[in-house]
């Protein structure tokens, strides 16, 4: 299933709408639940990139993720 979260989420379209904090939010938690933690940290990554602010619920998957 990881493989398809990569690669739905890089078929989103670039809108705003779709390229949002709880979108990220959503994928990286689904990484983080199947391990694939360097997806993940790619993920969040580029959220930067896009211009999108990481918020609270970002912050703790990330975290989560490090401690992992």
């Amino acid at each position: 299933m990881e493989d398809e979260i990569m690669v739905l989420f890089r078929n989103l379209p670039n809108g705003k709408r779709y390229r949002d904090v709880h979108v990220y939010n959503a994928a990286i938690s689904g990484l983080l639940c199947s391990k694939r933690y360097d997806d993940a940290r790619k993920l969040y990554e580029s959220m930067e990139m896009n211009n999108v602010k990481p918020d609270h619920g970002t912050c703790s998957i990330m975290i989560t993720i490090m401690r992992d």
